[in-house]
């Protein structure tokens, strides 16, 4: 099993390998937050917008991954993270229960669930279209926690561990989107990530203590 696995890596292009490479930090970076919730028995770290605007982009990412069919790395591992996004919103709701969080969380997952059956019926035209509603949102979803944090001078609660995973892969997806090439809807976000990346360390070595 091992072997069949060595040889199946060997075979990829390193364009692939960055591919699984940027995808895997994606999903990981998910982890040290969720861990920092826990510790804390708190979800107030992250804000509640953040979480909101992630939830919306993952949505939005799964009608673009698989309606224009990206690389197996994003039809794996987006759903995926996808999934740690959930946990996050569930620890926030779990930890500080407010009913009105609950039925915002829940009506844009119903508002997507009744897009489906249009993606089905034009994968192309809809996966287009939520690629670029996906870079919308991507591009300011993590502006609430950056004003988080400069309101409160403060980045406790917040990982370090989340931002520098997030900013390896969005370096590394990067690298790929263009050499591959990825749809222009990929090439923005991944550049994105890098300057989110950026600004959030710049906040890490302002207002860690």
């Amino acid at each position: 099993m091992l072997i069949k696995l060595l040889d199946i890596v060997r075979s990829l292009s390193w364009l692939d390998l960055s591919m699984w490479a940027s995808m895997t930090f994606y999903f990981v970076c998910f982890i040290p937050q969720i861990i920092t919730n826990f510790q804390r028995k708190s979800g107030s770290g992250v804000s509640e917008f953040l979480l909101l605007l992630y939830l919306n982009s993952y949505l939005f990412l799964m009608f673009y991954i698989f309606g224009l069919s990206l690389p197996l790395a994003y039809r794996i591992l987006v759903p995926l993270q996808g999934l740690a996004t959930l946990v996050l919103i569930l620890q926030r709701l779990y930890y500080e229960p407010v009913l009105r969080l609950i039925a915002m969380y829940a009506a844009n997952i119903i508002a997507a669930a009744c897009v489906i059956p249009l993606a089905i019926k034009n994968p192309i035209e809809i996966g287009s279209l939520f690629g670029w509603l996906a870079f919308a949102v991507i591009l300011v979803n993590q502006l609430p926690q950056a004003i988080k944090v400069y309101r409160e001078k403060s980045v406790a609660g917040f990982s370090f561990l989340f931002v520098a995973f997030t900013g390896l892969a969005a370096i590394i997806e990067t690298a790929a989107a263009f050499a591959a090439p990825l749809p222009a809807q990929t090439q923005c976000i991944a550049l994105r990530g890098v300057l989110m990346f950026v600004i959030f360390c710049w906040q890490f070595v302002l207002y860690r203590r």
